[in-house]
């Protein structure tokens, strides 16, 4: 069996970037500012469900500077020259704001509510071992 998924992660001066998974290869850097990988949160994709993902409004919660741009003045093309950087969330946060995408519902789904299923189950009908 083999995973499919990547990793969402925040550096040291708080820039977002998601990195694919290369098999133990993976190169946590980030991609604007070179420093390392402060926070490395993995996303599981193997049954297409994005088991424990940060969706983008929940990223977004964390955002503590804007990105800046500029505007060409001839065509008007506008391209970023600073990235916007987020608050690095703390380990109880980061599992409150964990989803996966539900494909009856067509829509992410917070994972603390599938912990809720879990236990429920777990709770009425024991863990199935003697």
């Amino acid at each position: 069996m083999s995973f499919e998924g990547y990793f969402q992660c925040f550096c040291e001066d708080g820039h977002y970037y998601t990195v694919p998974c290369s098999y133990g290869e993976e190169d946590y850097t980030c991609p604007f500012c070179k420093k390392p990988a402060k926070l490395v949160h993995t996303v599981d994709d193997t049954n297409c469900d994005s088991y424990g993902i940060l969706p983008d409004k929940e990223v977004d919660k964390l955002r503590i500077v804007g990105a800046v741009y500029e505007c060409c003045p001839t065509c008007g093309h506008a391209k970023i020259i600073s990235q916007p950087r987020y608050r690095i969330p703390d380990e109880a946060e980061l599992r409150t704001m964990e989803h996966y995408y539900d494909q009856e519902d067509g829509r992410y789904m917070p994972l603390s509510d599938l912990r809720e299923q879990h236990d429920a189950l777990h709770d009425a009908y024991g863990s199935g071992n003697p």
